[in-house]
């Protein structure tokens, strides 16, 4: 299932009601659903609040082969970012220093069993994978 969302934090009604209806749809349990809801959240609201130059909607896809839930969010005319996942070491040095960067991806990590970030033809695509047992 694919959806497009609009550039907007006001937006993140929309893409919950869109990960809900995928959940459903593909018989998620609440173990599932969580981390994957919060890792959807953390990405969609870095997309919107680092490339606040474009006016692009972002893109949605959530799809599973009943092994696996894989996620990707395409963010359209965006600059190049090359992610640097801090350690956990380096995210707790962070914290007692007042600055949380990097924390979120940190989380999606957490939540996810694989992240892979690609830069293509100006866009910036986050795929994010939760092996589920069905």
């Amino acid at each position: 299932m694919e959806r497009e969302f609009r550039r907007s934090i006001d937006s993140l009604d929309d893409v919950f009601s869109f990960v809900e209806e995928c959940a459903s749809a593909y018989s998620l349990d609440d173990t599932i659903r969580l981390p994957l809801s919060l890792a959807i959240e953390e990405a969609f609201t870095n997309a919107v609040r680092h490339n606040f130059s474009s006016h692009q909607s972002l893109s949605l896809s959530i799809v599973t082969d009943d092994r696996t839930i894989v996620v990707n969010l395409i963010d359209r005319d965006a600059k190049r970012f090359d992610v640097v996942y801090p350690g956990p070491e380096d995210i707790d040095s962070r914290l007692r220093q007042g600055n949380p960067g990097g924390l979120g991806l940190h989380l999606i990590r957490v939540f996810m069993d694989s992240v892979d970030f690609t830069y293509k033809n100006g866009n910036s695509i986050i795929t994010m994978t939760k092996n589920v047992d069905k």
